[in-house]
């Protein structure tokens, strides 16, 4: 079936997150602040559960491995 509104919800902050680390210079702090998580941590879980690489760890992926926001579920109208 279809995911429950809170799954969601936090589908589209990881994938914002996410687009913001492969488009921004802003720090991770910055990206947790702008995508509604109270601390760094609380994305870096999230963030590591979903993708399976921390935050950090994805921004430095070269982009050619990256998979672009809008195919990592779904469609999400970003650009």
């Amino acid at each position: 079936m279809g995911e429950s509104p809170g799954d969601y919800i936090q589908r589209l902050r990881l994938e914002k997150s996410a687009f913001k680390l492969q488009t921004t210079r802003l720090s991770i702090t910055e990206i947790a602040e702008q995508t509604g998580y109270q601390s760094v941590q609380a994305l870096g879980k999230a963030f590591k559960k979903r993708f399976k690489v921390t935050p950090t760890v994805f921004r430095k992926q070269p982009e050619d491995i990256k998979a672009p926001v809008y195919l990592v579920k779904k469609t999400l109208f970003v650009a």
